[in-house]
């Protein structure tokens, strides 16, 4: 699944992503090897009528590797005598989609990107604003990384502490742990997480067709904001062709929603473009008996990852 760089709370550390039960399905079909059959009223192609489909066939690869923009889920916070500052609001796990999806690029039918620009985008149809017809990008590639970590990450009074975990000998023969009586296992401070860094990236350029995109549908490029973020998975298909203009395109289908996340970009006054840093991955906590709560915090020199 994934997780953003933590914000912190008063009461600890609160998580940015909010993982969806429909992502955890497909996962779990996933690992035992079946194909994955999407249940209606699921998926962003259902939601934005593109490609639609209903289960893998033999050779698809489902990626999470792709990402949704929206500028809904969050409101102003105006308390008097303090900064105004945006108060997120949380999805729950049932929903499939963003609050407001916005697509990142809104062309003329007449002026629609080229072959090359469009290779990183998926989810295209053609909509209508002011009698004119456009080609809109719902979902955009994610750069990522080619190596998963195994880290321990420790919270204490609010500060994270985030260290490299390697595997010893050990770990192949566990000891059960001496409990006395009375005492309870309960979960420590500290979890296990893997994490396979990504990143979204927005050039000057990015910015440039979303405010493009925003003054079409809204009248306005003051409007240029992004709030929420999906990830998504799904599996690409190239043999899909456009209803809208007959070209065959490299298009997602089962498009799903594993995760969302909160950001906050006013693009009118970050122009320059942004960067937000991604953790795939699951978080694990470790309980109060575990054998290697002595050594977090301890560098064994090791983490570089794997499979990188």
């Amino acid at each position: 699944m994934a997780t953003l760089n933590n914000i912190l709370g008063d009461e600890g550390t609160l998580d940015r992503v909010k993982h969806t039960a429909i992502g955890q399905y497909i996962q779990s079909r996933l690992f035992l090897g079946l194909p994955v059959e999407v249940t209606k009223y699921t998926t962003l192609n259902e939601k934005f009528n593109i490609n639609v489909k209903t289960r893998t066939e033999t050779g698809d690869v489902f990626k999470a590797i792709y990402f949704c923009i929206g500028n809904g889920g969050v409101t102003i916070n105006r308390t008097a005598g303090q900064p105004v500052i945006p108060d997120f609001i949380d999805h729950d796990p049932t929903d499939c989609a963003l609050y407001h999806h916005m697509p990142f690029v809104l062309r003329p039918v007449n002026n629609d990107l080229t072959d090359e620009q469009r290779q990183r985008y998926r989810l295209r149809r053609k909509e209508t604003y002011n009698g004119q017809d456009y080609y809109a990008y719902y979902a955009r590639l994610m750069e990522y990384e080619n190596t998963t970590r195994i880290l321990t990450e420790r919270v204490q009074k609010g500060a994270t502490e985030v260290m490299p975990y390697a595997y010893t000998e050990s770990n192949l023969s566990p000891r059960e742990p001496e409990l006395t009586v009375g005492r309870k296992v309960t979960a420590s401070n500290v979890k296990i997480k893997v994490s396979t860094g990504a990143k979204i990236v927005f050039t000057e350029d990015d910015v440039r067709e979303y405010a493009n995109a925003v003054k079409i549908i809204t009248g306005n490029s003051r409007y240029s904001v992004i709030t929420e973020i999906a990830i998504v998975a799904g599996v690409d298909d190239a043999t899909y062709v456009s209803p809208d203009d007959g070209k065959r395109l490299n298009e997602l289908k089962l498009a799903t929603v594993i995760c969302f996340a909160d950001t906050y970009q006013l693009l009118t006054r970050n122009n320059n473009g942004f960067e937000e840093a991604i953790e795939l991955g699951e978080k694990t906590p470790l309980p109060t008996t575990s054998a290697i709560l002595p050594t977090v915090g301890v560098d064994p020199d090791a983490g570089r990852g794997v499979g990188g």
